[in-house]
């Protein structure tokens, strides 16, 4: 066996793998910033945000990927709003405050359940009603924090549990209460970051929050400079972050993609033009980010959906990743869903992933040190605990 993995180490081939934009698809209806949108199969769910003047902005439509078609969507049941935060956990997406056509900031929640197509509305969540929140989801478990209300900025963090409807407080954001971050979550770890904060000074930094120890720890800054109105999602193992505004009121359109298991950014190819703030924006895995609506450089409102997504050449490329500080192994960069081995030198299975995600972490606290084998379809990647 051992000969045999010898020689599949000595046969890896060298892959190329790019990412690139696609033409913009129209909206029905009208253009809108900061709303929210979500997925499910391949269903993208847009609604709620600002069409000026706030008319129509509880309207949901729906559209569908494959077939290129405008579904029907149920009537969001709530107040018109924007600057919802929302989570999606499996066919079930969540909509967190925001602020009504008054200006009242609101502290409810709504589930919408995307196979049955109805709107139910939870508990109300126990801390101060806010709008322009961050949140990420990892475990089944929803984080929202930072945020606004009309005469204060937060940094505290909550965590919802939607299966009991109950909302617990966690460490708060460790700065200043900000508005307008971003929020991803990656390698079940929370990153909240950039944002405008209560001194009205705009910031590039970015934190790393750790459910184990409920703690923050500060991760490299953003490269893109300071703004707030920014948007962030997550690909392929790689978060994804741009657009927004600047301290000069200059909008932006440029987009650059960060690696947790480096802490490493590297800029990307730009958003389409016009450069924009407001963005929303969902992904469906495997196929690509959904880059929606927004305000132009005219202040206009957009009413176009741009995909960013993995140009495949030839071959795939693959990146695994060892990490000695965390003792994990990080696999990025799947282009489809595929089963991924891991095989120590004398052909030991270690674990077998067929979650058919995108990327994935595995712990090897627990592995004796020395190579070890990833196996993808017919390819195979070799790393080396330490």
């Amino acid at each position: 066996m051992r000969l045999l993995l010898i020689f599949i180490f000595s046969s890896h081939l060298s892959f190329s793998q790019d990412y690139g934009w696609t033409s913009n698809v129209d909206i029905e209806g009208l253009g809108r910033d900061d709303a929210v949108a979500f997925t499910f199969n391949s269903i993208i769910y847009l609604g709620t945000g600002n069409h000026g003047g706030f008319s129509q902005s509880n309207v949901f439509y729906g559209y569908d990927t494959k077939t290129s078609e405008w579904i029907s969507v149920p009537v969001f049941p709530g107040v018109a709003r924007q600057y919802s935060t929302f989570q999606t956990i499996e066919e079930k997406a969540y909509l967190i405050g925001g602020v009504d056509s008054n200006l009242n900031p609101l502290n409810e929640v709504w589930e919408f359940d995307m196979i049955e197509q109805i709107w139910t509305q939870k508990n109300n969540f126990p801390f101060q009603a806010r709008w322009a929140s961050a949140s990420f989801m990892f475990d089944d478990l929803i984080y929202v924090g930072t945020g606004r209300d009309t005469i204060q900025h937060f940094n505290d963090f909550w965590r919802y549990d939607p299966s009991s409807d109950a909302w617990t407080e966690v460490a708060s954001f460790p700065l200043a209460p900000r508005f307008e971050t971003i929020g991803f979550a990656l390698y079940n770890k929370g990153y909240c970051g950039l944002g405008k904060d209560s001194s009205e000074n705009l910031r590039n930094d970015l934190w790393q929050y750790d459910p184990d120890t409920d703690s923050w720890k500060q991760r490299s800054d953003f490269p893109g400079g300071q703004r707030w109105y920014a948007k962030a999602e997550v690909l392929n193992g790689w978060a994804f972050v741009g657009t927004g505004e600047d301290e000069n009121g200059e909008m932006k359109s440029d987009f650059w993609k960060y690696d947790a298991s480096k802490d490493v950014w590297e800029q990307a190819e730009s958003v389409p033009l016009p450069a924009r703030r407001g963005v929303t924006s969902c992904v469906i895995p495997f196929k690509g980010i959904y880059w929606i609506s927004g305000l132009d450089d005219t202040y206009s409102r957009m009413a176009t959906i741009s995909r960013y997504t993995i140009r495949i050449g030839f071959n795939p490329e693959v990146d695994v990743f060892y990490n000695s500080e965390s003792e994990s192994v990080f696999i990025t960069e799947l282009p489809f869903p595929a089963t991924v081995r891991i095989f120590n030198i004398e052909g030991k299975l270690m674990t077998e992933l067929i979650d058919q995600n995108d990327h994935y972490e595995v712990n090897t606290s627990s592995w004796s040190k020395g190579v070890y084998l990833v196996t993808i379809f017919d390819q195979s990647y070799k790393f080396m605990v330490r």
